[in-house]
This record gives structure tokens, C-alpha cells and sequence, in this order.
């Protein structure tokens, strides 16, 4: 099963900014929201509380907040990519996984589908939104001027969310933190 999950996640990392004919764009501002409508998959670009940097992250929402117990994922603005469990309330959360690599104006929620890409404004963070295997996955990369270069991608769905290490340019991707979500 272990195989299963890493071969898609290599091709979930592959996919993530591949072009879609179609597709929107979009520079997300501190405090800015992306929701995919079908999913309960929400990113939030703001600064993160432990760190106090500016982070892009995804969790799973449901009524009421954070889904508890659940697996949140982010990449900092300096590449360092994360990944948190929250509590059994969903609300304080104990840092799994950390592996690094190297005045906001009012926020603003998107609603992005499946083929859309996001990105932190003045950040090397580009995401997208991507099918897979019946459900919907957001990945984000931390993107170097040298594209043959080792970089950092998280990618996160209701089944999963990990860490992966990649090279854009070739393409693969080697599975650093891997956690099952909770049914929700």
C-alpha cells in the first residue's frame, strides 16, 4: 500500500503546475483564502504563528473549523516545508515534520477549481489545484531560478498530506513525510 501511495504521490507532484487549457492565475495577498467548492480543502497565505514568517498552507475544514486530527501541510516563504497534526478539538497543532531548505491589506477568498494556480505574492510558492483519483488535490512547490535543482513540494488532499522532495526539470520526486488523513 506504501508503494501505492508513493507512486501517486510522484505523479501528484509531476501534475502539480502542469498548464490547463483554461486555468486561472492568481497572486494571493497575506491574509488571502483559497477554496475549492466539492472539497473541504482550504489554503490560507499568512504568517505562521510559530515561525512568524509568511507561510502558505492547506488543512481540512468542516463545520465549525479544522477537521480534529486531521493533517495540515505548508511551505514558508524561505522553502522550509512542514507538516502539522492538529489536536482532537482541531485547534492547536504539534509539528510533525520540519525540513528546511535554504501592513497586510484586507484578504480575499478564492474560489479556485481544478486546474487553477495560486501563489503567494512576492514568495518562490506556486501552487495548483489537480484531480487524482477521485478526489481533488492541491500541491504547492517552492520554486528555484535553476529548475534541475532539489526543492521542496507539499501536496495534500482528504486521503493524505506530505512533504516530497523534488526536481522540477526531470520531474521526480522522493516522498520525505507521508500521514493518512482522518476520515472526516
Amino acid at each position: 500500500m506504501k508503494t501505492f501511495l508513493c507512486v501517486g504521490l510522484a505523479a501528484a507532484a509531476a501534475a502539480v503546475l502542469a498548464p490547463v487549457a483554461g486555468a486561472r492565475d492568481v497572486m494571493l495577498k497575506k491574509g488571502d483564502v483559497v477554496a475549492i467548492p466539492g472539497t473541504n480543502l482550504v489554503c490560507l497565505f499568512d504568517t505562521d504563528s510559530k515561525t512568524k514568517k509568511l507561510e502558505l498552507g492547506c488543512v481540512l475544514i468542516k463545520v465549525g473549523g479544522i477537521v480534529p486530527r486531521s493533517w495540515g501541510v505548508g511551505l514558508l516563504v524561505d522553502g522550509t516545508a512542514e507538516v502539522v497534526q492538529f489536536d482532537a478539538k482541531g485547534q492547536s497543532t504539534t509539528t510533525k515534520y520540519r525540513k528546511t531548505l535554504g501592513v497586510a491589506k484586507r484578504s480575499t477568498t478564492y474560489k479556485l477549481k481544478v486546474g487553477d494556480h495560486f501563489a503567494g505574492a512576492g514568495t518562490r510558492i506556486q501552487c495548483g489545484v489537480r484531480p487524482g483519483n477521485g478526489t481533488v488535490t492541491v500541491g504547492c512547490v517552492y520554486v528555484l531560478r535553476n529548475a534541475k535543482k532539489l526543492t521542496h513540494e507539499f501536496v495534500m488532499n482528504k486521503t493524505f498530506a506530505a512533504v516530497l522532495s523534488v526536481v522540477p526539470a526531470t520531474g521526480k520526486a522522493k516522498p520525505l513525510y507521508v500521514k493518512r488523513q482522518p476520515k472526516a
